[in-house]
């Protein structure tokens, strides 16, 4: 079912774009992998050094040549005032 969808997809946007898609969803895969390692990350850390309970990290690792410009440009990075 899923491959028939896939396929109608496909001949309806064409390959090229049909490729970036599948990149798209791939980036985000990556980037949920990335923050869950990060969250383990800081819950072994927290067993040595003392981690405010705030600490999050929220990455979005984005292929360029996948996303469109109008996402890319969106460069947000909230610091907290300690680091400002």
């Amino acid at each position: 079912m899923e491959m028939d969808f896939l396929k109608r997809i496909n001949d309806i946007v064409g390959e090229h774009q049909m490729n970036k898609i599948k990149g798209m969803i791939q980036d985000i895969v990556n980037s949920r992998e990335v923050n869950q390692n990060f969250e383990k990350f800081l819950t072994r850390m927290s067993q040595r050094f003392p981690v405010p309970d705030d600490a999050t990290l929220d990455i979005s690792l984005l292929t360029k040549a996948k996303w469109p410009a109008e996402v890319l440009e969106l460069d947000v990075c909230k610091a907290p005032g300690d680091l400002k």
